[in-house]
C-alpha cells in the first residue's frame, strides 16, 4: 500500500484529513465533522474507503492518476452499504476513463460504429461512483448529447445521488446530463428510464445473494441486441462465481483482464479479487430462450 501523507490543499469548509495514493488511483479522503478532530494510525476496511475516524459522512475526491481533470468530488454515507465507495467501482470507474474515452470520441461507441453516445445507465449506483466518473470525463471529449441515468432500489440513496449530481454538474458538459432515478429490480421499468441503454454499468451489484434474480430480470429487461452491460465485482463466496454462471446462460459474457496496480496494493492482506465482465445479448431484441 502507498505511503499516506498529509497534504494542505486549497478547501474551504472541510478539514482535510489524508490523502492517499494508490497509484492507478489518487483518493482524497475528506471528513467533514469537527476540524480539530485528530487521526489515529491509518487502516483500511473491507469497504475500501479508508478511515480511522467512525462518521456517518466522508467526502472524497479522487482523480484516478489524473485520468480526471477537474476530479470527482463524492459525498459518501457511512450507515448505508450502498452509499459507500465499493472497490469493483473504482475498478470499472477507472476502466472506463482508461480505455473506452478514446472509443467516446471517435463516435465508435462501445459496441457500434459511427453512433453518437447516447444512453448510459447504472444499475445499483449507491453514491454515484461510475456514472458520475464517466460523465466528468467526457468533459475532455468530444462526443455529444448524452444522458447518464444513476438508478439505485433503495430510495434513502436518492438524495445522496442528487447531492452529488449536483456537486460535479460545474464540471460536466453542457451537453452531459446526469439523472438519479429510483430503479426497484424485479420491478416493471417505469417510463422515465429509456430502454434500451447504449451502455449498462453495474458494480458490486451482486455481493447480496437474494437479489441476484431480481438484479438479471432487470438486465433482461433492458437489455437488447445492440446494448452492452459492464458488470464488474469483488468475489467475496462462492455466491458470486454463481451469480456469473446464471448470466451466462442468459448473455454473452466475455471476462475482461484489467490492470489494477493500485488496487492490488489496496487489497494486501484482504479477501476476494476484483473481476470485470462485458456482457450482451445473445438474442436479438432482448429476446431470451425460453
Amino acid at each position: 500500500m502507498a505511503e499516506a501523507e498529509i497534504i494542505p490543499l486549497p478547501l474551504t469548509g472541510v478539514n482535510l484529513n489524508l490523502i492517499l495514493d494508490l497509484s492507478h488511483c489518487r483518493l482524497w479522503t475528506i471528513m467533514t465533522p469537527d476540524p480539530t478532530e485528530e487521526l489515529s494510525i491509518l487502516s483500511i476496511s473491507e469497504d475500501l474507503v479508508p478511515s480511522t475516524v467512525q462518521t456517518a459522512s466522508q467526502q472524497v475526491i479522487l482523480a484516478f492518476d489524473g485520468l480526471l481533470s477537474p476530479p470527482l468530488v463524492l459525498q459518501t454515507n457511512e450507515t448505508e452499504c450502498g452509499g459507500k465507495l465499493w472497490p469493483a467501482g473504482i475498478v470499472l470507474a477507472e476502466y472506463l476513463l482508461r480505455n473506452k474515452l478514446d472509443e467516446m470520441e471517435g463516435k465508435k461507441m462501445f459496441v457500434r460504429s459511427n453512433v453518437p453516445l447516447s444512453i448510459i445507465i447504472e444499475l445499483g449506483a449507491g453514491s454515484g461512483l461510475v456514472g458520475l466518473a464517466l460523465a466528468v470525463g467526457l468533459r475532455s471529449t468530444s462526443v455529444r448529447s448524452t444522458t447518464i441515468h444513476l438508478t439505485d432500489g433503495h430510495s434513502p440513496l436518492l438524495p445522496l445521488l442528487k447531492h452529488n449530481i449536483d456537486l460535479n454538474t460545474p464540471n460536466l458538459r453542457n451537453s452531459t446530463s446526469v439523472v438519479p432515478i429510483l430503479l426497484p429490480w424485479g420491478q416493471p421499468i417505469p417510463p422515465m428510464i429509456p430502454s434500451p441503454p447504449d451502455i449498462l454499468l453495474a458494480a458490486d451489484c451482486c455481493y447480496l445473494e437474494s437479489n441476484v434474480p431480481l438484479l438479471i430480470a432487470t438486465m433482461e429487461a433492458l437489455m437488447r441486441k445492440d446494448t452492452v452491460c459492464y458488470f464488474c465485482y469483488k468475489r467475496r463466496r462462492r455466491a458470486d462465481k454463481d451469480t456469473i454462471r446464471k448470466l451466462s446462460k442468459l448473455f454473452e459474457v466475455e471476462e475482461i483482464k484489467v490492470q489494477t496496480s493500485g488496487l492490488r496494493q489496496l487489497h494486501t492482506g484482504m479477501r476476494g479479487k476484483v473481476f470485470l465482465c462485458k456482457i450482451t445479448s445473445l438474442f436479438p431484441s432482448g429476446a431470451l430462450a425460453v
